[in-house]
């Protein structure tokens, strides 16, 4: 079988142009100072159907290179892009995580994937000279498209449920844009993108494969999440689209979180070791649970920024178990700890397994 046998069902269909010309048209309608770049299938379609801005993409030092940096090159290289790569040290990076707790107000662990974003925009703002720059993001496309785990089985249904929910505010960069002059530009969140995306059914979205196609299902702090092949792999209407515009490779790229692709999880070796297990008894002494000793850790930077989890305000909010934390009631994630069972604490969690 030759390489575009294999490749024969990744082809542009009637949806797939249709949703090539949707994107095509909200981009036509926006502007932007700057592209987050991660060389994933996302930000590389935003790329290629608008390359006059520059791009920008995140790498850890000596331990990414192969994964965003990697693939982002071939896409600026592909498209002649004005391309910027930001390569930052750990301790750099432990620096700027300081940060991004202090403006989020959280110790989730999740902080790790949005470092990346953040140090993309910072260099932003330092090329442009300005604080107002408009950044373009390929969120949230993963549940537009089905290119979570979590969105592989779920009924069309279900998933239009979270589409409909899904705004700026509730994005990962929302209190970035609260709390500064900064600006987010979702293409993916046109309205007639969303509505294109709900009328698609999960064959014309996950294909399967021999081989993993979610770099985060087959970590190796996520071996409950391991599968035996076939493998889904999402997405399949949106490479379609750019089958004839972006190199094979990127087309066909694994889903890799950003924290992987950007190498900033590697900061989790340096995270355990700012931290004892004394200090962390102590934490837990005063009521908070924790998912690991990263989590223990990135508590002390919490605290260290003088930060408390929020008191309740109203009766429409509850304390989270985990941190005593408001967590707004029916919600499944506590924006404070990054629990996603606030009833329930951590060490309840592990108690039940």
């Amino acid at each position: 079988m030759t390489s575009k046998e294999r490749h024969a069902y990744y082809y542009p269909t009637i949806k797939s142009k249709e949703l090539r010309a949707l994107l095509q048209q909200s981009l036509s309608s926006r502007n932007a100072d700057a592209l987050l770049l991660s060389g994933g299938i996302d930000s590389s379609a935003l790329a290629a159907l608008d390359h006059t801005i520059p791009a920008y993409t995140t790498s850890l030092k000596g331990v990414s290179e192969q994964l965003d940096l990697k693939f982002a090159s071939k896409v600026a290289k592909h498209l002649r892009l004005d391309w910027t790569p930001v390569v930052v040290t750990q301790e750099e990076a432990i620096e700027n995580l300081r940060l991004v707790i202090r403006i989020n107000e959280s110790y989730d662990t999740a902080l790790l994937n949005d470092l990346a974003l953040y140090l993309s925009i910072n260099k932003a703002m330092t090329d442009l000279g300005k604080l107002n720059v408009v950044v373009r993001s390929g969120e949230p496309a993963d549940m537009l498209f089905r290119g979570y785990t979590v969105t592989y089985k779920m009924r069309q249904s279900e998933l239009n449920l979270d589409i409909d929910k899904l705004s700026s505010t509730n994005l990962p960069l929302a209190s970035l844009e609260r709390k500064t002059q900064i600006k987010m530009d979702y293409p993916y969140l046109d309205t007639n993108i969303k509505e294109f995306a709900k009328n698609l059914s999960k064959d014309e979205n996950v294909v399967y494969r021999t081989r993993p196609g979610d770099v985060w299902s087959t970590h190796e702090e996520n071996t409950d999440r391991l599968t035996m092949p076939p493998y889904p792999f999402g997405k399949l209407v949106l490479r379609q689209a750019m089958f004839d515009i972006l190199p094979i490779e990127i087309v066909l790229r694994n889903k890799t979180d950003i924290q992987f692709g950007s190498g900033t999880d590697n900061l989790k070796a340096q995270l355990r070791e700012t931290i004892s297990p004394l200090e962390r008894a102590a934490y837990e002494a005063e009521g908070f649970s924790f998912r690991d000793i990263v989590h223990a850790a990135m508590y002390k930077l919490f605290k260290k920024e003088g930060l408390h989890p929020r008191k309740l305000l109203t009766e429409t909010e509850t304390s989270c178990s985990s941190c005593h934390g408001a967590v707004e009631v029916g919600r499944n994630y506590c924006i404070t700890c990054g629990s996603e069972h606030p009833n329930v604490s951590f060490d309840e969690i592990r108690k039940s397994k």
